[in-house]
């Protein structure tokens, strides 16, 4: 599943994730991303409009409190349970052993870069559907 943000107008919103099983890796534009106690801020740095970089999500039991602040870009891909080990070599608790960290892999982080390069969200999430697929690491789990 995908999930797409952007507004060409500064935004302020604030949302709760509670527990559950999926995973969710989000490439942003634009953004510093910082982490403490549960709570995620994603604020927008008019310096850096085109910085791009990809946060996975980990496993977590206590509600998270996401704050985004300013106006930039975001998409998401949610993967259900042990999806996402289906694209690295590494396992889900070794990518992410916090409830949330920047994902560091240089393939997804070089991959920021070209998806925000695209123009039009059609054109991006062809672009994502292919590097997925190009990517997929069919292994039995």
């Amino acid at each position: 599943m995908f999930y797409v943000y952007a507004d060409d107008k500064p935004q302020r919103f604030s949302y709760i994730v509670f527990p559950h099983i999926n995973t969710g890796i989000s490439f942003f534009k634009g953004v510093e991303v910082t982490r403490t106690n549960f709570q995620i801020h994603v604020n927008q740095q008019p310096q850096n409009l085109t910085t791009c970089c990809a946060e996975i999500i980990g496993k977590y039991t206590n509600p998270l409190f996401v704050n985004y602040e300013g106006n930039f870009e975001e998409i998401a891909v949610i993967f259900k349970p042990l999806g996402v080990n289906q694209f690295f070599e590494e396992n889900l608790n070794q990518l992410a052993p916090d409830y949330a960290q920047a994902l560091t892999n240089i393939k997804w982080v070089d991959f920021s870069y070209a998806l925000f390069a695209e123009l039009g969200i059609e054109a991006r999430l062809a672009l994502l559907e292919t590097f997925l697929l190009d990517n997929l690491i069919e292994k039995d789990i």
